[in-house]
């Protein structure tokens, strides 16, 4: 059995972009990133899921309250939240940071 510390996890935060500028319309996001001039928009789940992020850079903290609004299976919402923040990060709109606790 290997070596694992369970008290010795790591945290993954995600940063919105200062150069994001964006707007609720109708339920969904609209994103204007000022560096590339580009918009980009959200449908509900992930304007929700922008929000939560507003308010604490916590991944894991956004998936909860995603859970808690939603009735949908754990592993789906986390793996198409993983989806999501990778094309965020990969459009400049977010940036992850990771925090050992």
């Amino acid at each position: 059995m290997a070596d694992y510390d369970l008290a010795m996890t790591v945290t993954r935060h995600i940063a919105l972009s200062p150069k994001a500028i964006c707007q609720e319309v109708h339920g969904e996001m609209v994103i204007l990133d000022m560096e590339s001039e580009q918009y980009f928009s959200l449908n509900e789940v992930g304007s929700k899921l922008w929000r939560l992020l507003e308010s604490d850079s916590n991944l894991s903290l956004a998936i909860i309250g995603l859970l808690d609004q939603y009735e949908v299976e754990g592993n789906q919402l986390r793996r198409d939240v993983e989806l999501l923040v990778a094309e965020l990060i990969s459009a400049g709109l977010v940036s992850e940071s990771h925090v050992a606790n």
